[in-house]
């Protein structure tokens, strides 16, 4: 009995071991990882991706991969935080947000995350931190509901916007900053190489748009509203058609260090 029992366990044990072996052998089918880089994720309470493709190849030609993130729970503020690429911000329909992106590269692929923490959208681009002359862009379309607080940061890329009523805080260290149709009280657009282009159609309270290199442009609708007016720049033309009301409780400040400038009525 004692001999039967040890034979028993000895087939069992090579038995184990051969399934094991055969399924090593047969390899490792296709492993997934959610809510990482390239493949847009997103963290908290999660929204639904959607359809995305990539083409390209590996040999040092440009790759694209496109897709598009839903994020269906509500959103008021927006932040995207990005090395490279367009950014384009316009209103949507429902509570949430939704997210298009292209991304393009040679090299390693871009990393791009979608994190919603709360009610704020968190979009982070990352570009691979290789140096050399690998192309990396991530291009992202957002729509957020029109009251949504926008908050972006971008290395290299324009930035515009259409049609929104929250605060806004647009920087972009090389790329044009633009706003359509805006109905914000308050407006932050920053740039270190590229033009500001601001227009309103509902009076603001607070306007900064400056430019490092190139013009500065700030419209406003007519009406009884006045504003303090500060406007200059330190190589170009200075034109202000809205009067200027020392103390107003709205104020509209534009510089240029190279650029033209003007405040106007639109």
């Amino acid at each position: 009995m004692f001999y039967r029992s040890v034979v028993l366990r000895a087939t069992l044990r090579t038995l184990a071991f051969g399934c094991a072996l055969a399924a090593l052998l047969a390899g490792c089918g296709p492993v997934s990882s959610g809510g990482t880089a390239g493949q847009s994720g997103s963290a908290g309470q999660s929204g639904s991706a959607g359809q995305s493709g990539s083409s390209g190849r590996s040999d040092g030609s440009v790759q694209t991969e496109t897709g598009q993130q839903s994020h269906p729970q509500p959103v008021n503020r927006l932040e995207i935080d990005s090395d490279s690429g367009a950014v384009v911000v316009r209103p949507g329909q429902g509570p949430g947000a939704d997210v298009q992106h292209t991304l393009r590269w040679t090299g390693d692929k871009p990393q791009l995350t979608e994190v919603v923490e709360g009610e704020t959208l968190k979009i982070t681009a990352r570009c691979p931190r290789s140096g050399g002359s690998d192309r990396c862009e991530v291009q992202l379309t957002v729509t957020v509901p029109a009251d949504t607080a926008v908050h972006t940061g971008l290395g290299a890329g324009a930035i515009s916007v259409s049609d929104l009523a929250g605060d806004l805080e647009l920087r972009s260290a090389a790329g044009a900053v633009t706003g359509r149709g805006l109905r914000s009280k308050a407006v932050t657009a920053r740039s270190s190489a590229g033009g500001v282009e601001l227009t309103f159609a509902a009076p603001p309270r607070s306007v900064d748009a400056e430019s490092t290199a190139g013009a500065v442009a700030v419209y406003v609708p007519p009406g009884d509203l006045a504003y303090a007016v500060d406007a200059s720049t330190t190589a170009g033309r200075v034109d202000v058609a809205v009067p200027d009301q020392p103390g107003a409780g709205a104020t509209l400040t534009a510089h240029s260090t190279a650029g033209n400038v003007t405040v106007g009525y639109r």
